[in-house]
């Protein structure tokens, strides 16, 4: 479950427990937008139970890559030192690699 998908399910059950705490007041809620609201949490729960777990923190990439060395989990991403080494080794190597 990403931080969005926690969020957006958070809200859909806040509005439903609302319902709840109104129910004992004069409400004009109809059962209809109740029906809709409580179909709106379980369709983005299901969204999150279907959904393959984050192996990563990162929000734009949760299933992405990990670098397994780093301590708490952190996604694989080049840096701007890793890109110029690479480039570099790809210049004095060539593109095929080492012989």
């Amino acid at each position: 479950m990403n931080h969005a998908q926690l969020i957006a399910l958070g809200r859909s059950l806040r509005v439903v427990g609302e319902h709840g705490q109104r129910d004992g007041e004069d409400s004009t809620v109809s059962t209809d937008e109740i029906r809709q609201d409580l179909e709106r949490s379980l369709a983005l729960l299901d969204d999150v139970i279907s959904a393959p777990r984050p192996t990563t923190r990162c929000p734009e990439h949760p299933t992405g890559p990990v670098d397994k060395d780093a301590a708490d989990g952190r996604r694989m991403r080049p840096t701007p030192f890793g890109r110029k080494v690479a480039a570099a080794t790809k210049r004095l190597i060539g593109p095929g690699g080492p012989p």
